[in-house]
């Protein structure tokens, strides 16, 4: 299947359109449309829209080192595309 991802660069969300593999329990495996090394938006998705200012905040629980973006403090939506949830 496709879907949507935002993805976050110089602290803007980007719709970005990915590729689905297989579902395990409520993981799901992107098998194209991304690097890899991309920053992704992980919370208040339908507040994003791509141009959306975000501000990213250090995740907490077991991984650290993952990070996620939310949209910054008084960052209009600036469109209507909505990101799909995998």
């Amino acid at each position: 299947g496709v879907s949507n991802v935002y993805v976050i660069e110089n602290g803007k969300a980007r719709q970005q359109r990915v590729t689905l593999g297989i579902r395990l329990g409520n993981l799901r495996e992107l098998t194209g449309g991304l690097k890899g090394d991309e920053i992704l938006a992980a919370g208040n998705l339908a507040l994003l829209a791509t141009g959306v200012p975000v501000k990213i905040a250090q995740a907490s629980g077991i991984d650290k080192q993952k990070r996620m973006a939310d949209p910054a403090p008084g960052g209009e939506r600036a469109g209507s595309g909505r990101g799909g949830r995998p």
